[in-house]
């Protein structure tokens, strides 16, 4: 089911140049409701790395990866897993 609202705020990062390629780092927090309601919100922190390249016509975004550090609640779409009903 799609998601009616997604909030995720990310931090300055920091970047690294090397010439036309760049690296920058930022913390990561994402919540998440279903569109109809149902079901609860899903919360998740992290850091986002993200890999730049200068083009002609600007920086772009090549390569980005996500690294969970926590999360709260089910991601949309997915069962809840017996160990968080007990």
């Amino acid at each position: 089911m799609p998601a009616a609202a997604r909030e995720a705020p990310d931090s300055g990062a920091p970047i690294e140049t090397d010439g036309d390629r760049a690296t920058a780092r930022g913390a990561q927090l994402s919540t998440h409701v279903l569109a109809d309601g149902s079901g609860e919100v899903f919360v998740s922190a992290g850091h986002a790395d993200h890999e730049l390249v200068r083009t002609a016509d600007g920086w772009r975004i090549v390569g980005m990866s996500v690294r969970i550090a926590w999360t709260q609640g089910t991601p949309p779409g997915r069962p809840a897993s017996p160990a968080a009903e007990g």
